[in-house]
């Protein structure tokens, strides 16, 4: 029930109470309640975070963006900051 409805970036961190947290994946999407309800329901579609769901070391963040340009913007600066290593918990 936390998870906004409507379009957003998801954020999603493997770790958890007292381990180390890593973002593992960024996306945006049109629904977020919807596309994290997808995720549960049919993890296999995203393997890249099965493991860490299966294992309840899975976590997110979430930001309802509607518009659809912030949107794309937001997720594209978290994922070059992820993969130039800004990201370490």
């Amino acid at each position: 029930d936390a998870a906004p409805r409507g379009p957003g970036v998801v954020v999603y961190i493997e770790g958890g109470r007292g381990r180390k947290e890593r973002i593992v994946a960024v996306e945006q999407t049109h629904d977020v309640r919807a596309r994290l309800l997808d995720l549960l329901t049919a993890p296999t579609e995203r393997p890249d975070l099965a493991r860490a769901l299966e294992a309840g070391s899975l976590r997110y963040r979430a930001a309802a963006i509607a518009d659809p340009k912030h949107r794309a913007e937001v997720a594209a600066t978290v994922q070059q900051d992820l993969e130039d290593g800004w990201w370490r918990f």
